[in-house]
């Protein structure tokens, strides 16, 4: 009876264990894990489910398999990925590797005897593909925002609630010109401009205190070569547990280039302004210039044909038809010049030029009109045994010197003007003196701009079309040269330019 009961329960036993062998060979197939089992020599002898599927081979294929040569199906190996499942239990880690497209993290277990001999070799294989895309993805992208951290030299500091810097980066040190162990020993009101600091302490009184401030503005700093710096700073709250706002940091980005740029752009703005309503000015005066010769051109062609007008009176005629047909000829061949000159299209010819024949001859031209308003004109040329011949362009420099010429003329009604022309090393330079009305300061950078002697009230403007002082800037610049002014309200003018002499 006994012996009876003990059959029964051996029985009963050997149903449990075939019971409970076949619920972990579901479980051990079920399981999205890949498992291999290796024997002692290395060599599959069974393998689940999933790892079947993933390499899409039969258990057929796979047992009496290398575990390279199991995995071989997913892709081709480097060679670095050459190991056995032997190996890597005495590793006691896991091993990723690539396998074509796929990334798999392989760990292998050893299960020993008690005598610690290998039995069989438990293999768990990952297919972490996925993982390792989104690593290199977030590594790409940190990468990335690294750069353009580094890129727009971002500076970053923190400090504490009563102002005390905790923490900065090299960027920070870099923007104010410090190294980073000088940092630590300076105050940090040494950083901000004078005019900023009370500003800047009170933003910081007001966030630490809770209250609603700016978070993103500006201030001037100084660097540590006095220099003054242009920032931008946006701040954000540093909190503890209990949700207290402890300190704040600080992300910093020298605008100094931006703040110039739009000055300059501001400048620009005025300046097209400026222009345009000069160029309004211009074109209502324009007008008048061209209509005054236009009429006493017609009007004395048409008293020419009378009847009645004696001889003499005709010589008068004809003589202010032609002042009338120089004064158009002028004014057409100003803005020719002046278009020449904007378009960059200044033909420059040049040849030898004998310069003290050729001052005489513009000495001449202009001496009757000086004499006609009784002002004295003069030329002189310094150090004539060294300046005798030059190469330039003729037409232009006679240009030049005639319409700074009759500028002083213009603007002289007493006294007298003077042309000096002297020579140092290669540079040619001549100097048109007179005793005018002179220029105030702060019209004396403008006045080479083009239309710049017409005044604001078209009705109230000076004789001419203001391109005189322009043309010339422009052919001295053509020439290599460059063309200045000294003046003195009310105590005349000094025109000076240089050319090269050869």
């Amino acid at each position: 009876m006994l012996a009876q009961r003990k059959i029964e329960r051996f029985d009963e036993v050997d149903k449990e264990m075939e019971m409970s062998k076949v619920f972990w060979r579901k479980v051990y197939n079920s399981l999205s894990i890949m498992l291999l089992i290796l024997d002692d020599r290395g060599e599959a002898i069974d393998c689940n489910n999933a790892l079947r599927k993933y390499i899409k081979k039969p258990k057929s294929e796979i047992v009496g398999k290398l575990l390279l040569e199991i995995v071989s199906h997913v892709g081709i190996f480097s060679d670095e990925n050459l190991f056995n499942a032997l190996e890597l239990t005495h590793r006691r880690q896991s091993v990723e590797l690539k396998a074509g497209n796929k990334y798999l993290k392989i760990t292998a277990d050893p299960v020993v005897d008690e005598k610690k001999k290998i039995k069989n070799i438990i293999v768990i294989i990952n297919d972490i593909t996925e993982r390792k895309n989104n690593l290199v993805e977030i590594e790409k992208r940190e990468k990335k925002y690294k750069d353009l951290v580094e890129l727009s030299n971002i500076a970053i500091v923190t400090d504490d609630e009563k102002g005390r810097i905790k923490y900065f980066n090299k960027h920070f040190a870099n923007l104010l010109g410090y190294k980073k162990e000088e940092i630590v020993k300076i105050p940090r009101k040494k950083f901000i401009h004078p005019d900023d600091l009370n500003k800047i302490i009170q933003i910081h009184r007001n966030r630490i205190a809770g209250k609603k401030q700016p978070p993103q503005y500006d201030f001037k700093g100084i660097k540590k070569d006095g220099s003054t710096i242009y920032i931008n700073v946006s701040v954000t709250n540093i909190l503890d547990d209990n949700g207290k706002i402890i300190g704040t940091r600080s992300y910093l980005k020298d605008i100094t280039e931006r703040k110039r740029f739009i000055s300059e752009l501001e400048n620009a703005l005025k300046k097209a302004q400026e222009s345009d309503r000069l160029k309004s000015a211009f074109l209502a005066n324009l007008s008048h210039e061209i209509r005054t010769p236009l009429n006493g051109i017609m009007g004395f062609s048409k008293l020419l044909g009378h009847d009645s007008t004696t001889k003499e009176e005709k010589k008068n005629y004809i003589k202010v038809i032609d002042d009338c047909s120089n004064q158009l000829l002028t004014i057409v061949s100003d803005i020719l010049d002046i278009s020449m000159i904007e378009t960059g299209q200044v033909d420059i010819t040049k040849e030898e030029v004998k310069i003290i024949p050729f001052l005489e001859l513009i000495y001449q031209r202009f001496k009757i009109k000086f004499d006609e308003k009784n002002i004295t004109f003069d030329y002189k040329v310094l150090n004539p045994g060294n300046l005798t011949t030059i190469i330039t362009d003729k037409s232009k420099l006679a240009q030049i010197l005639s319409n700074l010429i009759n500028n002083a003329l213009k603007f002289t009604d007493k006294g007298k003007v003077e042309l000096y022309c002297d020579i140092k090393e290669d540079q040619l330079i001549f100097n048109i003196k007179d005793t005018g009305i002179g220029i105030d300061k702060s019209m004396q950078n403008k006045i080479f701009e083009r239309f710049r002697q017409i005044k604001t009230d078209f009705l109230n403007y000076n004789q001419g079309n203001g391109l005189g002082l322009s043309i010339s800037k422009g052919f001295v610049e053509a020439l290599g040269g460059r063309i200045w002014v000294e003046s003195s309200k009310g105590k005349g003018s000094v025109f000076s330019f240089t050319i090269p002499s050869k």
